[in-house]
């Protein structure tokens, strides 16, 4: 086991197997989720983060910032924000996001990313005999009046996620070059989901890119290009993003598209 899932391994068994109570464990429950904002002469804006939720009238709970601390503590970085997935791309860490259609599953320290049946942040415990043992914040609210941070299983199902960070991979960086000798630059045809779908993408050296659609060309867009470890990261002005996995091979590429709503389209593409 590895330097983060050590730390991980310290933070999480910590945490009791009855949970924690933002009402009646306080002091445990901040430990991990870190205690409620302050005002800039230092002071707290709430007593607690239950006198908190309560401001909010039990509309606000913190599986966000179990998460955030969780990667503070591990990572030497606070990864809250929700769409875990931006925060990393934005970071310049892509290579050490794993998306849930990767085919792997999220081992023991991972910070997990769901947006079913909302956003949602946890940290992975592993995937053991088909079930996903995690630990998260977040599991009360209104009806309970209270948060809980609590340990649970459910059965692993990758459709329920959007990804997760590798923690290894973000303190490590990625094991791919950094940086391959072609580039995209030039006119590229993209195909998208099997063929539905057809673009022309024009890569510029100062990794600017746009697109238009071979089938409507008033639909068009613009974005920004770089190498993210073993993809070529597209981020698109739209808010929707591509990667391109490396290396670069101007006969045919392939990769995903992650569009702004959250639908995932395959995508093939060749350089003109």
């Amino acid at each position: 086991m590895g330097v983060a899932r050590e730390k991980a391994k310290g933070i999480l068994e910590r945490i009791p197997k009855s949970g924690l109570s933002s009402l009646t464990n306080p002091a445990e429950f901040e430990s991990f989720v870190g205690g409620p904002p302050l005002r800039k002469d230092g002071t707290k804006i709430y007593e607690s983060r239950q006198k908190q939720m309560e401001a909010t009238n039990y509309a606000m709970t913190f599986c966000n910032e179990f998460a955030g601390e969780f990667g503070r503590s591990v990572l030497g970085v606070y990864v809250g924000g929700i769409d875990l997935k931006s925060f990393v791309f934005g970071s310049g860490k892509a290579y050490a996001w794993v998306d849930s259609s990767s085919g792997a599953e999220p081992k023991y320290g991972d910070i997990y990313f769901t947006n079913r049946p909302h956003q949602h942040l946890g940290v992975s415990r592993g995937v053991v005999g088909g079930r996903h043992h995690v630990a998260e914040a977040g599991q009360g609210g209104a009806i309970a009046r209270q948060d809980y941070l609590k340990l649970s299983d459910s059965p692993w199902n990758p459709a329920a996620y959007v990804g997760w960070i590798d923690i290894d991979l973000w303190l490590s960086g990625s094991a791919e070059p950094a940086a391959p000798q072609l580039t995209p630059v030039g006119t590229w045809t993209v195909w998208g989901d099997k063929k539905r779908y057809r673009w022309t993408y024009t890569f510029s050296a100062n990794n600017n890119v746009t697109w238009v659609d071979a089938f409507d060309s008033t639909e068009s867009g613009h974005g920004t290009w770089s190498f993210q470890g073993r993809y070529l990261l597209i981020m698109w002005k739209s808010g929707s993003s591509d990667l391109w996995n490396l290396p670069m091979n101007y006969a045919s590429m392939t990769g995903i598209e992650d569009m702004k709503n959250g639908t995932k389209i395959d995508i093939q593409a060749s350089r003109n």
